[in-house]
Parts: C-alpha cells; structure tokens; sequence
C-alpha cells in the first residue's frame, strides 16, 4: 500500500476513534445534566463564564508579560539599563 494512503488511512481512523470519543463524552454529560434544576444549570454557566473570563485574563498576562520582558531586553542591549531614543 503506498505511504500516503496509509497515512490517510491512519489519520482517517484517528478522526474516527476522537468523533466517537467527544459523542460518549457528550452523551454522559447529557444523561448528568438532565438531573440538574433550573437553578444548577444557572449556576454552571455562571462558573462556565468565570472559567472563560479567567482563561483570557491568563492570556492576557502571558502577553503582557512577554511585553515587559521583550522591552527589559532591549533595555539591557542599549547598555547602562537606559534605552536609547530614536
């Protein structure tokens, strides 16, 4: 079999076994959430929404960050600890 059909195959079948994974994960959170109250839910996307606000915080102070220690470098290039003006 050529190389390249067998990687497609391959590929093929790990997009299978992952869409097979992500739907008995989805039905098992179903089966969970058709216990919870109105109130439950309520509360779960009020969590869902911290979650997603926390994560682009974090992102956020990645790139700050890496802003802070991008300028320092420049800083110590231009020797003495002062930045030069263009």
């Amino acid at each position: 079999m050529p190389a390249k059909v067998e990687k497609a195959l391959e590929l093929a079948h790990q997009r299978k076994i992952q869409a097979e994974t992500v739907s008995g994960a989805l039905e098992r959170l179903k089966l969970a959430v058709t216990d919870f109250s109105k109130e439950d839910i309520r509360r779960w996307s009020e969590l869902e929404r911290l979650r997603i606000l926390d994560d682009k915080e974090a992102n956020l102070f990645y790139m700050s960050d890496a802003f802070v220690r991008r300028e320092s470098v420049k800083v110590k290039q231009n020797g003495n600890g002062r930045s030069r003006k263009s």
